[in-house]
């Protein structure tokens, strides 16, 4: 009874409202009207690629010095402005409202419309400041984006099989030895390792007083065995062999190696993390930018049910799973893709790329991450540390397959994360 008549009241406090007013008044006072104003300048178009992500800085100018300043951020693979409704934030698909401006006051909120067909841009402003103040307004040209030149290739280094420090013998230099996945290294209980298996793996020096590497870019040393500041020991013929910077090729039983006489190699640090590059004319490689996942920890084939999908997971060393925890440090995949009942759920050799909607895998295609209706579904990437895992969705990049017997090699780029796996799927 209660709810009847609460309701007739409401009816009749409507109908008190309706015979005083002919109609609805804006509320003034209370929303302020949006500022609108044109945009018909393009002064500055400018890209950064970050780690993870690329950003695109647009700066407009119109009449009555009007302006608007963007920061939009993009996926790390792209090198255009990519279409979407941008929303405040740093992540991909987001404008940085800090770092934007209208009529020279930063941003707070609101969306950016960008569309594009081909060079031909239209992009549509419904932003607010930080002081509330509304702004309203578009700009619609040309916007000539240039395709990124190939980057070098590298070879990707995953393991280091130890660093020698000279420096107590009175020389001042260190040695590291770095490897690709497929190499074995066992220590020799001398100096260095003896190397196995089928890859590739260098022997590096670099000048150091203290015996640690320091950040910088190293060139190459005029003379094999003179190692002065800033400089990499070219390799030569030594007293005991091949000496100084070499690179190694193993395969069949068979060992090869070339001297490294030019280039530089570069050493960025983050604690005891670090990244090393080498550029030369003998090889591209770099350590430290791919993580290498060398267990296989299962596959989940779900083709049975209907559907051309199926799950892996790889992990790296360092970690443990007894399928229902994780102990230790370190990182796992999961990795849906594309596949056929066919292939019984395994990934066929070649491309694949990002699909476009989770949980909606096409072939060549590998599945994003997403949250579905079980939780986190898709592809992810998980960083585990004293074996709790933290998880980000892998949103884009591309994914390598290819297969040599019955050995993997399946690598992932993507702006979350760059992994590789060699060996078998199965137990």
């Amino acid at each position: 009874m209660k709810r009847t008549i609460l309701f007739g009241m409401a009816i009749a406090a409507m109908a008190l409202v309706s015979c005083n007013k002919t109609a609805l008044e804006p509320l003034s006072g209370v929303f302020p009207v949006a500022e609108e104003f044109t945009l018909n300048t393009l002064v500055e178009n400018t890209s950064e690629k970050g780690e993870k992500t690329s950003t695109f800085t647009l700066k407009f100018s119109g009449e009555n010095n009007a302006s608007m300043d963007v920061v939009f951020v993009c996926s790390r693979s792209t090198y255009f402005l990519t279409p979407a409704v941008y929303v405040p934030g740093e992540s991909v698909g987001s404008f940085i409202a800090d770092q934007s401006k209208a009529n020279g006051k930063v941003l707070k909120s609101g969306t950016i419309d960008v569309a594009k067909n081909e060079d031909h841009y239209r992009l549509v402003f419904n932003v607010i400041d930080v002081d509330g103040n509304p702004y309203r307004t578009k700009w619609e040209g040309q916007i000539v984006y240039e395709p990124e030149e190939a980057p070098a290739s590298f070879v990707e280094l995953t393991q280091n099989f130890g660093i020698i420090d000279y420096t107590a013998m009175g020389v001042n230099m260190v040695g590291i030895e770095l490897g690709t996945s497929g190499v074995v290294g066992t220590p020799n209980g001398y100096w260095g390792n003896d190397y196995s298996g089928t890859g590739n793996y260098i022997k590096l020096e670099i000048y150091s007083t203290d015996g640690k590497i320091a950040p910088g870019t190293y060139k190459a040393c005029a003379e094999g065995g003179v190692i002065g500041a800033g400089e990499f020991g070219i390799g030569y013929n030594g007293q005991y062999g091949a000496s100084g910077t070499t690179w190694y090729t193993l395969g069949g039983g068979e060992t090869s190696y070339e001297f490294i006489t030019d280039g530089t190699v570069t050493v960025e640090a983050n604690g005891d993390d670090y990244k090393i590059t080498i550029e030369s004319s003998v090889v591209n490689a770099r350590y430290g930018y791919t993580v290498a996942l060398t267990q296989f920890w299962g596959l989940s084939d779900y083709t049975g049910y209907g559907v051309n999908l199926a799950g892996i997971y790889l992990a790296s060393a360092g970690l443990t799973s007894d399928g229902a925890s994780i102990a230790g440090d370190g990182y796992y995949l999961k990795l849906e893709y594309y596949t056929t009942a066919e292939l019984a759920g395994l990934p066929a050799p070649g491309e694949y790329t990002a699909c476009t909607v989770g949980g909606e895998v096409g072939a060549g295609q590998f599945g994003i991450g997403y949250d579905g209706a079980w939780g986190e579904s898709g592809t992810a990437w998980y960083t585990v540390t004293g074996g709790v895992p933290a998880g980000q969705y892998v949103t884009d990049g591309t994914l390598s397959v290819s297969l040599d017997g019955d050995v993997y090699t399946i690598v992932l780029d993507s702006s979350v994360a760059t992994a590789i796996y060699v060996g078998k799927l199965g137990f």
